[in-house]
């Protein structure tokens, strides 16, 4: 990188797990609008999805099917907050999961046990990774409200969707 040259911006998403019935195709093209804007206007090329069902998964989905179609350039981290947090869930669910993880350029483990403090580390790491949080918040409360609170306190750029 040549000296005084500004390295691109980086994204991280968070949001709810549970998406109103009705609303995920507006939503999935929401995200789009969204990511194209941020690749087209701000540079982004490089995002963080925290690895959960609901938002993180359509959002890895929208970032690796803009890579696909328009934007090679664009890099998919999946941030988990431990290896195996996926084995509860729905066996679909489990490889919606595993397609997601086959198709991101990094993969990160941000802690080595399970414990409910493992999931709040991810999402400081994703933040602290990045420079701009789109967030989806239906609710108060949660994991996802934290975070984006996490990245308003941290100057970080907040773009609601």
């Amino acid at each position: 990188m040549v000296t005084g040259e500004k390295t691109p911006p980086v994204c991280c998403f968070t949001g709810h797990r549970d998406i109103v019935r009705g609303t995920k195709r507006a939503l999935a093209l929401s995200l789009l609008e969204c990511i194209e804007k941020l690749v087209t206007e701000q540079g982004v090329q490089r995002f963080y999805v925290g690895g959960a069902v609901g938002f993180d998964a359509l959002a890895a989905k929208a970032v690796i099917y803009l890579r696909k179609i328009k934007y090679p350039q664009l890099r998919l981290v999946l941030a988990v907050p431990f290896e195996g947090h996926y084995l509860g869930w729905p066996q679909e669910k489990q490889a919606e999961y595993a397609e997601i993880k086959a198709q991101a350029d990094e993969y990160v483990a941000v802690s080595l046990h399970p414990s409910k403090s493992a999931f709040l580390a991810r999402n400081r790491y994703m933040v602290d990774h990045s420079e701009i949080c789109v967030v989806y918040l239906r609710h108060s409360g949660g994991g996802s409200e934290y975070t984006a609170a996490y990245a308003r306190r941290n100057g970080k750029e907040i773009i609601r969707i």
